[in-house]
């Protein structure tokens, strides 16, 4: 299994213009932790993630430096540290150094990086470009199919691609769905608002697979206990 067959193919993206208070919005009504920056070719240029707006006057949680660790810390830290917490565009915050993955890797290889370098997620890359994004989230998903010795359809890939577009079609938010497709069946991961876009889903998927096997995961948001965002 490679990583365009788990891969969230719709992602929520900013620009290096792109203000802070936009990334945080998007951030916590896509219900996601993280936003990659791309230029104008689609090329990700950095990334912010929860972990670069921690630090922030406007939440509270801003601590200032105290004098001699100014005085005989690494200046050009105290200078990120700084831009991070008074930053206003992404710019500004974004961790400019990204891992990628392409899209072409085995699962094994994604999760080993994300093992290796502690990270949550990771974005998917074709000849330099963004394509998708995986998560932790995404390889839980895949493990027990993996554990059972379950392997993507031969056109896993171009159904996954058609799927996608009927969910974008519907005016679901495909960023928060995964759609993981097998031999035998197809599984659903990810959030929906209510019962009636579960059902959407189960639509689409049957539109393009016909009676494949459905193993739904879905989680209803109305049906769910509020306990923060996050998504991927």
């Amino acid at each position: 299994m490679k990583a365009i067959d788990i891969m969230t193919v719709s992602v929520v993206t900013a620009t290096r213009q792109t203000s802070v208070q936009s990334i945080v919005r998007s951030m916590l009504d896509h219900r996601i932790s993280a936003v990659p920056i791309v230029d104008d070719e689609q090329r990700v240029v950095g990334i912010v993630s929860e972990g670069d707006l921690m630090n922030r006057p406007e939440a509270g949680t801003h601590r200032r430096r105290s004098w001699w660790l100014s005085m005989f810390g690494d200046p050009k830290r105290h200078e990120l540290e700084f831009e991070k917490a008074y930053g206003n565009t992404a710019a500004d915050v974004m961790t400019r150094k990204v891992v990628t993955v392409h899209e072409s890797d085995s699962v094994a290889s994604v999760a080993e990086t994300l093992e290796r370098l502690h990270i949550k997620r990771v974005p998917v890359v074709r000849d330099g470009k963004l394509v998708g994004i995986i998560s932790r989230a995404n390889l839980l998903q895949c493990v027990g199919q993996l554990d059972k010795g379950g392997v993507p359809g031969d056109d896993s890939v171009a159904q996954r691609k058609a799927i996608f577009e009927r969910l974008d079609e519907a005016g679901l938010r495909s960023y928060a769905i995964n759609v993981i497709i097998l031999k035998d069946a197809v599984e659903l991961w990810g959030i929906v608002d209510n019962a009636e876009q579960r059902k959407l889903v189960r639509l689409a998927v049957a539109s393009v697979l016909g009676d494949r096997k459905i193993d739904d995961h879905l989680g209803v948001m109305d049906a769910l206990p509020l306990a923060g965002h996050g998504a991927i």
